[in-house]
């Protein structure tokens, strides 16, 4: 009986982790014992909720509802008098694993009661998942699926200010300015993220639609421009890379840009220094 329990408890709570996709947006957090843990916890849920609702549909359904009989003169002669009615499908079910061997007497009915059980268990993940679906489509007031997906990955990521800024430049088609790890700087716009898996959240691949390129100084780290992509959509390939070569992301902003180099060398800095300097001043 405990493993009848157990097994589908387990089970249960793995599918809970694929088919919600709240946790599974969130499930690469989790390794080892946490995992573990994580799915016995929600399979103690499934477990306990279909343990109330097989009581309650056991309490309220399973009866022998005595029988009913046919007024004499309204009795014909090859139909019986009376008919027995019974909800009791605990008793029905136990005398049949009796007839098999399963159980005796006395247990028939609450093996008949676990199995049910276990059985509603194992379903339960998907009643979760679309309960969590309900949820999300009613907060969102939305039932396209690509609004959710980019809700969740946004929320997966509010941990990540570098992945925040990722997938709020791919949602809001804002361009942004990316530094690679050989000093290489691209500046486009975000068209897809990697998906989340069991074990890696959405930190994959990027693809970029680029509008122009360079390199940082390996000296002053200075950003050279060098490369301008023609705006045809259907001649320019997307570049691919992997989001763990990013250096730095930052929303690009033509007029910041002008303004840095407007400035002369050494102007900025000067005049930030002198500023400071000013601030620190008047405040004693």
């Amino acid at each position: 009986m405990a493993l009848l329990l157990l097994l589908p408890l387990l089970v249960s709570g793995y599918l809970v982790c694929l088919k919600d996709p709240i946790v599974y947006y969130k499930l690469h957090r989790y390794e080892g014992q946490l995992l573990y843990l994580q799915v016995g916890r929600f399979g103690i849920f499934c477990f306990l909720y279909a343990f109330a609702i097989m009581t309650v549909v056991t309490l309220v359904f399973s009866h022998d509802l005595g029988n009913f009989c046919v007024d004499p003169a309204l009795q014909l002669a090859f139909l019986p008098r009376c008919y027995d009615y019974s909800l009791d499908f605990l008793s029905a079910l136990g005398g049949v694993a009796q007839r098999f061997g399963l159980a005796t007497h006395p247990a028939s009915q609450s093996l008949v009661f676990g199995v049910l059980t276990g059985l509603l268990t194992l379903l339960m993940p998907s009643l979760w998942a679309w309960s969590t679906r309900r949820e999300l489509k009613d907060y969102l007031k939305t039932e396209e699926e690509e609004e959710i997906t980019t809700f969740l990955t946004r929320e997966t990521l509010s941990h990540s200010p570098m992945g925040k800024t990722l997938i709020d430049a791919f949602v809001f088609k804002k361009p942004v300015m990316i530094s690679m790890t050989d000093r290489k700087v691209y500046v486009g716009l975000i068209q897809s993220i990697g998906a989340p898996t069991e074990v890696t959240g959405v930190d994959l691949e990027v693809k970029l639609r680029p509008s122009f390129s360079g390199h940082r100084d390996k000296d002053t780290l200075k950003v050279s421009f060098t490369h301008t992509y023609p705006t045809d959509i259907s001649i320019l390939q997307p570049i691919y890379f992997k989001q763990e070569n990013i250096v730095s992301i930052t929303l690009f902003s033509e007029a910041i840009r002008d303004s840095f180099q407007a400035e002369k060398p050494g102007n900025s800095a000067t005049r930030w220094y002198e500023d400071m300097l000013g601030k620190l001043s008047s405040t004693k």
